[in-house]
């Protein structure tokens, strides 16, 4: 008798692939993403995502090299030895791109795939995916916004430009080598040693909206009121650390100030996580967080105020939302 037919998916197959191109970017991109609840289709990614290592991949013909990748995501390791062997031959049998590999490259993908018994996530994988926000979709949960880093896209000033119009979707863009899509920095600590100065300036910021209290002027005189410490908002490790590797990684080469990378990367990593009505979210608590974003990222050097409003303006939307009853980030 034959051994059971494993049905090999297109996105195994992508992943596949991207090993087989580790020079090459690879970019999956999720529609629609929140028509159903995240955590019921994605939750195996996000929780592998959360063991990425630098790591020394042997594929057991001493040919060894280094790769930033997870545990594997697909797992082959219930199958029987046949079906497994078929596996890995149905995967790469006929089709194109593994024909057209460099000499080589398909027997080293699949030795490692058969160390591991399965396939981890290629260094190369860029994963995105899009969302509108109306009241026929699902809302984000706090697990999934502290391993994403949320982008509003709503600028359509060029929508009325006459010479713009049918031209949309024609974006051409230059080879992009997977170096330049893909970060390098890991954890905090990596971001640390790349640039302790702005690393500090950033945790300064961060230390003040967590933990310290803020001097308010009211009318029974000054009071000392917290922001994001006693609140469901407050940042955590993983947000802190994507925050550092964020503002590193976005000012490398003089690409845009710190001031902006940190206004971008508090916008993306706390303000995307306050939800609630107003009296879990008070108007004037926003009022208050605004505020003081505004006065400490004017102390860090190049500041500019037409470049860092990000988080003024989201908070200001979010105060007016708040004050008919609920707010979200989440313009709707």
């Amino acid at each position: 008798n034959e051994p059971p037919k494993y049905s090999l998916t297109s996105f195994v197959e992508f992943l596949a692939k991207a090993w087989t191109y580790r020079e090459i970017p690879f970019f999956l991109c999720l529609d629609e993403m929140n028509l159903a609840p995240v955590e019921q289709y994605f939750a195996e990614y996000l929780s592998v995502i959360e063991n990425r290592e630098k790591v020394a991949l042997d594929d057991g013909n001493a040919e060894a090299f280094e790769a930033i990748t997870t545990d594997p995501l697909v797992r082959w390791d219930a199958l029987e030895q046949a079906t497994f062997d078929n596996v890995i031959s149905d995967l790469f049998a006929g089709k194109k791109w593994a024909d057209a590999a460099q000499h080589g490259r398909v027997e080293q993908v699949k030795r490692i795939f058969k160390a591991d018994k399965g396939i981890r996530i290629p260094p190369n994988l860029i994963v995105m995916g899009t969302v509108n926000m109306d009241e026929t979709t699902c809302t984000f949960s706090r697990k999934v916004l502290d391993r994403a880093m949320s982008f509003e896209l709503n600028d359509v000033s060029d929508m009325y430009d006459v010479a713009k119009i049918g031209g949309e979707g024609n974006c051409p863009f230059g080879s992009i080598a997977a170096s330049v899509a893909q970060g390098s920095l890991l954890t905090g600590k990596d971001a640390c040693e790349a640039d302790q100065a702005k690393c500090k300036s950033v945790l300064e910021v961060l230390e003040l909206l967590n933990e310290k209290s803020v001097s308010v002027a009211g009318a029974g005189g000054t009071e000392e009121k917290r922001l994001l410490a006693g609140t469901p908002f407050k940042i955590a490790y993983r947000s802190r650390n994507e925050i550092l590797i964020y503002c590193i990684e976005r000012t490398k080469d003089g690409v845009v100030s710190l001031p902006k990378a940190l206004d971008e990367a508090l916008s993306m990593k706390v303000l995307s996580r306050i939800e609630g009505d107003n009296q879990k979210v008070p108007t004037q608590w926003l009022e208050l967080l605004r505020k003081t974003i505004d006065e400490k990222l004017k102390t860090l050097p190049d500041f500019s105020a037409d470049e860092c409003k990000t988080c003024l303006d989201k908070l200001r939307d979010m105060a007016e939302q708040s004050d008919l009853g609920y707010t979200s980030f989440w313009t709707r």
